[in-house]
């Protein structure tokens, strides 16, 4: 603003006092730490509303005014005043004409700055007051510090300790958990022990009494199988005993008719060469005897006899005699069978611990087999599949036509050549044909089938 009448100024003056007066009832509600405070803070206020003054004045310096000029230097005066006041500078001439209108100002900052002398000597009796108290603080807060790291070694002495005990104490907790633990588990076993005890105790009971009682039954059993096996083995020897006598004599009845079947054959063969040499030295000449009969006759009749012996034995291997052997080898063999189903059924009933049948076993099967091929060979024998059943057949036949032939000779006196010839082989076939008899009685020839039923 620029002013041009005096109203204005007057009115710059009365705002600058209003707004010092302000700031003096502001201060009044300031409350500071300490007076000194107090007072800072109105010289603060005062000092800014005076710049803001002293600058709106500068800007109108400009302006050529009387009053303005006047307000300029009360200002200045008034900042002089209160600078070197409160600096208390040596040397500073006293104020003794101050404007009329600062009077009230200058007695209020004389005022204040009495009050700062008095604040600050009271400032520094506090300041002196509490610089004891801080030493006497600070004496106590070191004893105080002392006492605190004292008390701190020996809490943490303490706390190791403790820490000791506490660990002492866990491990000892825990071992007696432990103890406690073990000690349960030692009363659960002994009482399952004892559990376990009472439980075999009575199994034991239980199984001696079992023990006792198959004792007892295998004590009967074993002297009821004794007895059983007494009787069986008594049994078997009386029917070995029978079949061993039934055997030889059917043994000898077979070696018997063998035998008689090889002299008669012998015999046969004897007579036929006997003849076969006589009609070959004679072949063609007139035929004597001492006895004067025929000789032709005299072959003829023993061509007869000789194939009557040869159909006697052939009746051997055929018919009713060969029924009569069957039935004496079927009791044999049903004998046999009984005698070896005892003792099969004595070795049964010892079997070993592992269900193992005896050795004697093995070799009752031997025997057995060994038994079944005798039959087959006896059976070979006695039906003359060995070869006699298709040898006394061809030789019966071939006497019949030998005995064909030499009757057709009656009616000669000398040996005719030609009908001899068909004789005189006839002969030689019987003589290998006997031959062949002679070699196969009472034996069963090699590559043969001996298994039973064949």
């Amino acid at each position: 603003m620029k002013p041009n009448k005096r109203i204005e100024v007057v009115q710059l003056s009365n705002v600058m006092d209003t707004m010092l007066e302000r700031a003096g009832i502001e201060n009044e509600n300031y409350v500071g730490p300490t007076k000194m405070h107090q007072l800072l803070n109105v010289l603060k206020r005062e000092q800014s509303i005076y710049n803001t003054v002293f600058h709106e004045l500068i800007r109108q310096v400009s302006v050529d005014c009387a009053d303005r000029g006047e307000l300029l230097s009360k200002i200045r005066y008034l900042l002089i005043f209160c600078v070197r006041a409160a600096r208390e500078e040596p040397g500073f001439p006293p104020i003794t004409s101050p404007p009329v209108l600062c009077l009230s100002h200058r007695e209020k900052y004389v005022q204040m700055l009495d009050h700062i002398a008095q604040q600050m000597i009271e400032f520094y009796k506090d300041l002196v007051t509490q610089r004891m108290m801080d030493q006497r603080i600070l004496q106590e807060l070191y004893n105080f510090k002392n006492v605190i790291e004292e008390l701190t070694r020996e809490l943490c002495l303490v706390q190791a300790h403790d820490r000791k005990l506490t660990k002492e104490a866990e491990k000892v907790q825990k071992n007696l958990a432990e103890a406690l633990l073990e000690a349960e588990k030692n009363a659960k076993i002994v009482e399952d022990y004892h559990d376990l005890y009472t439980m075999q105790r009575g199994r034991m009971e239980s199984d001696i009494k079992l023990l006792m009682t198959e004792r007892d039954i295998w004590s009967s059993a074993t002297y009821e199988l004794a007895l059983k096996d007494t009787g069986d083995l008594g049994m078997v020897e009386k029917l070995t005993e029978k079949w061993k006598k039934l055997v030889n004599k059917f043994k000898q009845d077979v070696e018997r008719t063998e035998e008689s079947t090889k002299e008669k054959s012998e015999i046969v063969k004897a007579g036929i060469i006997k003849w076969q040499e006589f009609f070959n030295n004679n072949l063609g000449k007139d035929v004597i005897i001492p006895s004067k009969r025929s000789p032709f006759a005299v072959a003829l009749n023993d061509f007869k006899e000789y194939e009557k012996m040869l159909e006697e034995e052939k009746e051997k291997f055929t018919g009713d005699f060969l029924l009569s052997r069957y039935d004496a080898l079927k009791v044999i063999k049903r004998l046999q069978e009984n005698w070896t189903d005892i003792g099969f059924g004595i070795l049964s009933r010892h079997k070993s611990m592992d269900g193992l049948l005896p050795p004697e076993h093995e070799y009752m099967e031997d025997i057995v087999k060994i038994i079944s091929k005798l039959y087959r060979e006896y059976e070979i024998r006695i039906n003359g599949d060995n070869g006699i059943s298709k040898v006394l057949p061809n030789l019966v036949i071939s006497l019949d036509m030998c005995v064909f032939k030499l009757e057709n000779f009656l009616d000669y006196s000398q040996v005719p050549t030609e009908e001899w010839l068909e004789i005189d082989e006839k002969i030689n076939e019987m003589k290998f044909h006997l031959e062949a008899l002679l070699n196969i009685i009472d034996s069963v020839p090699e590559g043969m089938d001996m298994e039973p039923g064949a």
